[in-house]
């Protein structure tokens, strides 16, 4: 059991990784050895993350985790009520896009060993997935998403064959959860996952991470500012990415 979370981890009720000795169930999930304890300690209503997995699962966004509310004793002392939820990972039973597949988290913290900024919009992408072992490792992945953002950068976007490398109804989807939850992070961009299997398009999810949400961005507080703008004004390099998306109309009809 170790500590985990960026801003998380600073409050006073912390969040947890789990890592077992031999794959388990737990609660009747599929079995793995990575699990990850919640704390939800900024959410009041203990419900932030779990609502929003619900959504996710409702319009099927590719790899929604489940959430599981449950109490937490350790060595004798009880700590909270916390949610169990599966560690994002690439495996069979979890983020299922193979060995060779991609995963990548967009995140602003930026501060993963294997990384780089994109060359348009400058976007913070860390790699998940695969497991690299030196830094020459990136430039065949780079260059790989670029292509994909060179398209949508592009001044003949988006009619010049874009939709054929990114899945826009999967975006379509998994925007909706993030618009229904108030969840801004995009903007920055932080905690947003984008995957790829072998031969496949790019595509978002899973989602992830909404202590941030419903009101609490900006304001400090849950459940407020419901008439607060979505997309932020500057310069933020999540901001200008995907409102470069939804400026094609087959994304809006999608949406």
């Amino acid at each position: 059991i170790r500590g985990r979370g960026n801003s998380t981890w600073g409050q006073p009720k912390k969040p947890y990784r789990l890592r077992l000795t031999t794959k388990a169930s737990i609660l009747g999930l599929p079995e793995a050895r990575n699990w990850v304890l919640l704390a939800n300690f900024l959410d009041p209503s203990l419900m932030c993350n779990a609502v929003a997995m619900r959504i996710g699962r409702d319009l099927q966004v590719p790899f929604t985790n489940d959430i599981i509310p449950v109490d937490v004793t350790i060595n004798g002392t009880y700590r909270g009520s916390y949610v169990l939820t599966q560690h994002l990972e690439v495996a069979s039973n979890r983020i299922n896009i193979t060995d060779d597949g991609y995963l990548f988290e967009l995140d602003d913290y930026f501060d993963e060993e294997f990384q780089f900024r994109s060359a348009n919009y400058h976007l913070p992408v860390m790699i998940k997935s695969p497991e690299l072992e030196e830094q020459d490792d990136i430039a065949p992945i780079k260059a790989d998403f670029e292509q994909l953002e060179d398209l949508i950068y592009a001044s003949n976007f988006p009619n010049n064959g874009y939709r054929d490398k990114l899945d826009i109804d999967v975006f379509a989807r998994y925007l909706m959860v993030y618009i229904l939850t108030g969840n801004e992070e995009l903007n920055h961009p932080k905690s947003t996952y984008m995957h790829k299997v072998p031969t496949g398009k790019f595509s978002f999810g899973p989602i992830w991470d909404f202590d941030w949400a419903y009101g609490f961005e900006g304001s400090g507080n849950h459940f407020s500012n419901p008439g607060r703008d979505f997309f932020w004004t500057g310069n933020k390099s999540g901001t200008r990415f995907f409102q470069r998306l939804l400026s094609d109309t087959e994304v809006k009809k999608a949406f």
